[in-house]
């Protein structure tokens, strides 16, 4: 999420490897059973797909009527957008509560919307691959993360300030943050490459951003709605808490078993 005053994701490779499969060479030799992946995964990721269909469709659409303003010089149609699209007091007190929602899906840098889909697509893989977990939950948890996201940043802002009330929100951003918290809760150890070179392990990763954000959450001129991400990470860590850490992770990984009446039966988790 930004503000103005104006990876390593479970490939399908991976999952199509997790099919049920038991090697038995010898009653000494430790056998391997493989669980069945989520039955609930392709719906789960027809629905991140769709929602990252959203958020490019709202960006090409913006990107179109700017392109169309800069020709025409005539600016009421973005204007009218930009105001329709993101979030902050001064909508609020006009009436325009529905920007609480549609802040989320609106982006005007090519760089923002990228990293913040290539963020919730790993994330969202990740969560969608896990047995248990539905698009009921991953529903909840976006707009959830959403309307936490957004009343982050309006905590942040003083709406008596006339300066403070016209700043800005926009952005998946906070969204992604839930989503962040939410599969490193579930899957702590589980490696991701940060900027696509060092690998580090998902809580790592999710307390890293956690802690830069609170640090910075007052922070006015770095143009990023910290307290967004904030807000978004909390709802992520609750939903988990409250909600997800119920479900069952052991299906994504195979379980070791090693036959004979003395030795014990090993399941592999993450």
């Amino acid at each position: 999420m930004r503000h103005t005053s104006r990876k390593t994701p479970v490939s399908n490779a991976l999952v199509s490897r997790l099919r049920p499969l038991q090697h038995r060479l010898s009653s000494s030799i430790p056998r391997i059973e493989y669980f069945q992946p989520s039955p609930s995964e392709e719906s789960n990721m027809k629905f991140i797909w769709a929602v990252m269909a959203v958020n490019t469709s709202v960006f090409v659409f913006f990107w179109y009527r700017r392109q169309e303003a800069q020709q025409t010089h005539d600016y009421e149609k973005v204007n009218r957008i930009v105001d329709n699209f993101t979030l902050g007091w001064k909508g609020l007190q006009e009436g325009r509560w529905w920007t609480l929602v549609t802040h989320d899906f609106f982006h005007i840098g090519l760089t923002h919307i990228v990293f913040n889909m290539v963020t919730f697509f790993a994330m969202g893989q990740l969560l969608a691959a896990t047995p248990g977990v539905r698009v009921g939950h991953l529903a909840v948890l976006l707009t959830g993360s959403g309307l936490s996201s957004a009343a982050g940043f309006l905590f942040t802002r003083d709406r008596n300030s006339r300066k403070e009330s016209q700043s800005r929100a926009l952005g998946f951003s906070g969204v992604s943050s839930g989503f962040v918290a939410a599969a490193a809760c579930l899957h702590p150890t589980v490696k991701f490459a940060l900027f696509g070179i060092i690998p580090a392990p998902a809580w790592a990763l999710a307390g890293g951003f956690f802690a830069y954000d609170w640090y910075n959450i007052y922070n006015r001129s770095s143009g990023i709605a910290h307290a967004g991400h904030v807000g978004g990470a909390v709802f992520g860590a609750l939903y988990w808490l409250l909600r997800l850490r119920k479900v069952r992770t052991t299906a994504l990984w195979p379980k070791v078993t090693t036959p004979g009446p003395i030795a014990p039966r090993i399941t592999r988790r993450f």
